[in-house]
This record gives structure tokens, sequence and C-alpha cells, in this order.
């Protein structure tokens, strides 16, 4: 077997009959404009001001009874999460 050419086989280049002129015409990507961007319209939640930011972190021990009483004192308040649970005591009596 040999070496055989592939530039036989391959498909030549489509001709418009209609318009002649269009058929040198090589297809290029159009160019980007030097304007400045659109600003795209964001969808979701806006985003937090820096202030407001929970980016600070503690971690406290605490003993079986006082997880428990803490546990129940939660479940009154429409089950809220233990740590938002302690932040807002502590925001209440104007500790923070």
């Amino acid at each position: 077997m040999g070496k055989f050419d592939i530039s036989d086989i391959k498909r030549q280049p489509k001709i418009n009959l209609l318009d002649p002129e269009k058929n040198n015409s090589k297809k290029t990507k159009p160019r980007k404009s030097t304007r400045p961007a659109k600003h795209k319209k964001r969808i979701g939640r806006p985003p937090i001001v820096k202030d407001k930011r929970l980016t600070k972190k503690i971690t406290v021990n605490l003993t079986e009874t006082e997880f428990n009483k803490l546990g129940i004192l939660a479940d009154k308040n429409m089950g809220v999460p233990l740590p938002k649970l302690v932040r807002q005591l502590l925001k209440k009596d104007s500790y923070i």
C-alpha cells in the first residue's frame, strides 16, 4: 500500500451562483466594538454592604445543660439557629 494524497478527497468550497463577487471573499469574524460594554443586568439578590457582612467568627464551648437551655429558647423563637439566637441576645442586651 502506498501513500495517498487526501487533497483529492477534500471538498471544494461552495460557490454562490447568484452573486459571483462574494465567492472570493473569506468569512471573517465580526470586529469587536471599541465602545465600552454595557453593564449586564445582575440577577439574584443584591450584594451585602461591607459594614453588614458577618466575617468574624468565634467558637464557644458550652456544657450540656447550657446547650439544652439554648435549644429550648431557640425552639420558642421559631427554631432559629443557635448562632443567630446568641447574636440577637447579645444585641438585645446591648453588648454588641
